[in-house]
């Protein structure tokens, strides 16, 4: 991964955008539509892919709206709890 932004957000206010240093995040694919995933500091991030457009990352639906070989673009709320 060379580039890692988010954006957060609480109702009406402006989003909050970070972008974080990508050096040990990962994502990685399997056939069986599983996805392994340290995004969160948590290795092994529970995931998946549900269709052709919906990432499960940590069991909250993320609407992919591009995936190639070298770009994953994906947005919804995520909630991590530690």
């Amino acid at each position: 991964m060379i580039k890692f932004i988010e954006e957060t957000g609480t109702g009406d206010a402006a989003p909050e955008v970070v972008e974080n240093d990508p050096k040990d995040i990962y994502f990685e694919f399997f056939s069986n539509g599983k996805v392994k995933t340290n995004m969160e500091g948590e290795d092994g991030l529970s995931s998946s892919i549900e269709s052709k457009d919906t990432l499960i990352l940590n069991e909250a639906p993320q609407k992919m709206t591009e995936l190639t070989d070298h770009k994953l673009t994906f947005s919804g709320a995520l909630s991590i709890t530690r």
